[in-house]
């Protein structure tokens, strides 16, 4: 911590419960990280919990605000702090940080770009608290994905988190998540768990070029092509069920040609469902509007959530594989064998 600071307090009432006012204001300091050119908290304690008002400018323009009640009770006799049966009340705000700079995504390891403004209301029970708010980034790169604008939007219910989330991106790209995640969060004490209700989620996603997303990037596949897909997530953490449509169009693929030509495709189609102990996927590959290749595979798969894990079951598999006006000369494999 660094920092100027000047404040003022007063304490009164019983040594077992006293009541406490006042405020401290720091100028040009540096705490966790952060540095900001002023900071000012005041408190007031009531009988059931403090009340507080604390608000940050940072160096650059960055602001920070925090407002309302937390149930915790002081005692001077003996020292120590303890939480009330009061219902938490507060409300955060903040705008002008950028995501480099924010301590939680240096502290994870994710690289970010942007400059970021969001505004959130906790409410409730320490256990179970009530979270409401939104986030918006702007002009940003998170996990090497660039984006002109993200917003996240957050609701907890009984059953978990209702989520809405939105991208766009710098090219016309969109992505979008929605729906309910079964995750219960508690403060008293800390700690995030399933609730037992089933995921009820829904992306999409479209004109995306397939050579920018960093799946593609990290594993050095030189894929082109322009992506739209749509699916969803349901099902419980333990056995959950996953569908998804996708479309390539005016794609190409490495044809392991010495010379360097592609192979090139008008559309490939992908349908793929996972859930009730099975998978299944469907594919179709066209070039100039005539489909030439058609697979469609099941296969008895586990998968979970809670906790993570995959499995193939040993029999059940079936592959079907169809072929329709591919001339030899076409598949990369002939061609490279001469």
């Amino acid at each position: 911590m660094e920092g100027v600071a000047q404040g003022a307090f007063r304490i009164t009432g019983a040594l077992a419960a006293p009541k406490i006012e006042g405020s401290v204001r720091i100028e040009d300091g540096v705490i966790g990280g952060i540095a900001f050119s002023g900071l000012t908290v005041a408190v007031l304690s009531e009988m059931e919990g403090i009340r507080i008002d604390a608000a940050l400018s940072g160096r650059k323009g960055e602001r920070a605000a925090v407002a309302g009640f937390a149930p915790v009770r002081f005692s001077l006799l003996p020292p120590s702090v303890q939480w009330s049966a009061a219902l938490l009340d507060l409300s955060f705000s903040a705008g002008g940080w950028q995501v480099s700079a924010v301590p939680v995504f240096q502290r994870i390891g994710i690289p970010g770009e942007g400059a970021a403004q969001g505004a959130f209301r906790v409410t409730g029970a320490l256990a179970a608290p009530e979270i409401e708010g939104s986030v918006r980034i702007e002009d940003g790169v998170i996990g090497g994905i660039a984006f002109s604008g993200l917003t996240l939007a957050v609701l907890s219910e009984m059953e978990g988190i209702r989520i809405d989330a939105a991208l766009s991106g710098r090219e016309g790209e969109r992505a979008a998540v929605a729906g309910l995640v079964p995750i219960r969060l508690s403060l008293l004490p800390a700690s995030v768990h399933w609730s037992g209700a089933p995921f009820d989620l829904s992306f999409s996603g479209s004109n995306w070029r397939l050579s920018a997303l960093p799946v593609f990037q990290m594993a050095g596949f030189a894929a082109e092509g322009n992506v739209a897909a749509s699916g969803s997530l349901g099902g419980t953490p333990g056995a959950p069920t996953v569908s998804l449509e996708a479309v390539v169009s005016d794609g190409s693929l490495p044809a392991f040609d010495p010379n360097g030509e592609r192979f090139g495709f008008a559309a490939l189609n992908l349908s793929a469902a996972l859930g009730d102990g099975a998978a299944t996927v469907r594919a179709s590959l066209a070039r100039k509007e005539t489909v030439i290749a058609d697979l469609a595979v099941a296969a008895p798969v586990r998968f979970s959530l809670a906790p993570v894990s995959f499995a193939l079951g040993a029999e059940g598999l079936d592959a079907r594989i169809v072929s329709v006006g591919l001339p030899v000369s076409a598949i990369p494999i002939p061609k490279r064998l001469g």
